[in-house]
C-alpha cells in the first residue's frame, strides 16, 4: 500500500507544467514602459527599429531594450 502511494506521487511529480508566454502589442507595451521596463517609450521604438512589427513578450522585449541600450556607439 505505501509503496502504490509512493509511486502515484512519484509519477505526479515528474510531470512539468510550462505556462504559456503572453505576448503584448507595442502599443501596451509601450504605456507599460516607465513601469515595467524602466525606460521612456521612445526606447522601445529604438529596440525595434528593423524588426518585424508583432506582438512581443515581456521579457522579450526587455532583452531587446537591453540590447539597444548596450549597443555600442558608432
Amino acid at each position: 500500500m505505501a509503496e502504490e502511494v509512493i509511486k502515484q506521487s512519484s509519477k505526479q511529480t515528474s510531470k512539468q507544467v510550462v505556462a504559456p508566454i503572453i505576448k503584448y502589442s507595442i502599443a501596451d507595451l509601450k504605456s507599460v514602459s516607465r513601469k515595467v521596463f524602466g525606460c521612456n517609450p521612445e526606447v522601445i521604438d529604438g529596440a525595434i527599429h528593423g524588426k518585424p512589427i508583432q506582438a512581443y513578450g515581456v521579457e522579450e522585449m526587455r532583452n531587446l531594450i537591453n540590447d539597444f541600450l548596450n549597443k555600442p556607439i558608432k
